[in-house]
């Protein structure tokens, strides 16, 4: 018996948790709540400020009556990467080798500080050589180790700590039916799609926008709003419906400000980017493979949203359908939530069926080491018996060494001032060197750049993502992703609003489009530090100290 488990999917707005069966097929659910998730202390799959969301945690769990200590995470984050790959068959306990001999060919990056894992998608037999395609993951071990820190926190237990887009693959797949189908699941910054045929994985696609994109445009119309003020707007209102309509004078009230007529158009702006990279993928799949997607299914929170399903359907021409998540799993009598309720659940509800268990380098290394107890005792014990027989040994030739032991010491006590004198010109050599040290430091103009990359996170549009930074005492490298060059464009002038930075410009830009239509342009930043403003404002600083 596995027991149950608290299944948590944080969010940059809302945090979801669930109590339910662990690795079950049909999991049973006991209990689920909802609560707003601590303004800072979550982005983009990072945990920023544990505490804030411990307290939160524990207070929700504990007022929800959820008694388990074993926890399990449903993460999604633009930092995960994911590659689908071929592989000889190998029994289940090799696959893992398997992977890590070759992980550096999936991934061309350094990899040495990330967690690796997959999911097995299928078997195949391909020219008579059987083969297993998987998913293969990696995330950086600096975002998983922060979950453990959470729940040791909390005085909890991580069971797994899954991706996101398995959690929708492991509860959907014995539910989708033969027809070619599409599972659409809105996140904070991405959007998963899980394209499914004769109940196989067939293709998974992440794209570049999450609803965190629609409050965006919902705000631009009232800066005034909050992102939970705008989330309510979205969760309460009809504003991806393409028919004219008028805003319920209540819910904009309980929002705190009157909204203008172009609200809707501003939604549906933002949601035609998803429809149009969806709508690339159907072309690809129909031009290509000659197959057509018969159903589109909604699930999480975007389930939620009025008019949704059909904007979709409208603009993509295929029926859109929500599961019935009273299939997806078992619910207890007295838990009062219908199927409509359920279904912003049921990404942490997968996490728990079969989770493709992110384990950091540390924590993994732990488990090594306990594995190997057993063994240490026994070589222990061995190098205990034999160290005995030595001491045995030994003792026939002390009571010979005891004297001569004697008259040394008497000698190293007579010459003791020596290391007196030379313990001291050590100690003054360490500070000399000490000294110089923090001398050099003191012109380094990187003592800046913490400040620097604060400007920076602020400056940055949405869409433009950071793929690496090159630091120099000089200036910075900046490596970014984008969508279009209007945000290349945005992103220098951004860029070049920033106090302590100066010569900024392109120094190489890539425009590339994949198999599906979907258009990134990759560039590089060359910024140089303005010394002089730099350490003009170091100065006052430590006047003003």
């Amino acid at each position: 018996m596995f027991g149950k488990v608290i299944s948590v999917e944080l969010g940059p707005i809302k945090t979801r948790i669930c109590e339910v069966d662990y690795k079950k097929k049909s999991p049973r659910i006991y209990n689920c709540i909802t609560f707003d998730t601590p303004g800072g202390s979550y982005q983009d799959g990072y945990i920023l400020d544990k505490d804030a969301l411990a307290a939160t945690i524990e207070e929700n769990v504990k007022n929800a009556g959820i008694k388990s200590k074993r926890l399990v995470f449903s993460l999604m984050s633009t930092k995960i990467a994911n590659r689908e790959v071929l592989i000889p068959q190998v029994k289940k306990e090799r696959i893992q080798d398997v992977v890590m001999a070759n992980v550096e060919q999936y991934f061309p990056m350094d990899i040495s500080e990330h967690a690796i894992t997959y999911s097995v998608l299928e078997k195949l037999t391909i020219d008579n050589e059987r083969k297993l395609r998987l998913l293969v993951l990696a995330a950086p071990d600096s975002m998983i180790n922060e979950y453990y820190s959470l729940a040791k926190l909390l005085g909890y237990e991580v069971e797994a700590i899954d991706y996101m887009g398995n959690s929708v693959y492991q509860l959907v797949k014995n539910h989708i039916g033969k027809d070619m189908s599409m599972v659409i699941h809105i996140h904070g910054q991405m959007t998963i799609l899980n394209i499914f045929e004769n109940t196989t994985l067939a293709l998974h696609r992440v794209v570049n926008f999450g609803y965190l994109s629609i409050l965006d445009a919902i705000k631009d119309g009232d800066s005034s709003l909050s992102d939970e003020e705008a989330y309510y707007l979205l969760s309460n209102e009809a504003l991806v419906d393409r028919e004219p309509y008028r805003l319920d004078e209540v819910a904009v009230a309980s929002a705190g400000e009157s909204i203008g007529w172009d609200l809707q158009e501003r939604v549906n702006d933002s949601f035609q980017y998803l429809i149009e990279n969806i709508g690339r993928i159907l072309d690809y799949i129909s031009r290509n493979e000659n197959k057509r997607i018969s159903n589109i299914y909604i699930m999480g929170q975007a389930s939620g949203w009025k008019g949704l399903k059909e904007y979709i359907s409208n603009g993509l021409g295929i029926e859109v359908k929500y599961f019935d998540a009273t299939g997806l799993a078992n619910t207890r009598k007295n838990l009062n939530m219908d199927s409509e309720d359920l279904l912003v659940y049921m990404p942490g509800i997968g996490a728990s069926m079969q989770a493709v268990n992110f384990i950091p380098k540390e924590y993994l290394e732990q488990i090594i080491r306990s594995s190997n107890l057993t063994a240490f005792i026994v070589t222990f014990s061995t190098g205990v018996l034999i160290s005995i027989a030595l001491i045995l040994i030994g003792l026939l030739s002390y009571k010979d060494r005891l004297n001569t032991n004697n008259i040394l010491k008497t000698e190293i006590d007579n010459l003791s001032y020596i290391n007196e004198i030379y313990e001291e010109h050590e100690m003054e050599t360490e500070r000399l060197k000490q000294i110089e040290s923090i001398y050099d430091l003191t012109l380094n103009s990187n003592e800046h750049f913490i400040s620097l990359l604060g400007d920076i996170e602020d400056k940055l549009p949405t869409m433009a993502i950071v793929d690496s930074i090159n630091v120099t005492s000089q200036g910075l490298v900046i490596s970014l992703v984008a969508d279009s060059e209007p945000t290349v464009a945005k992103t220098l002038q951004q860029l070049k609003s920033i106090e302590g930075l100066s010569q900024v410009y392109t120094s190489s830009l890539d425009i590339a489009e994949d198999d599906f239509g979907l258009k990134s342009v990759k560039f590089v930043v060359n910024a140089a530090y303005d010394q002089e403003l730099l350490f003009d404002n170091g100065s006052n600083e430590e006047q003003e100290d």
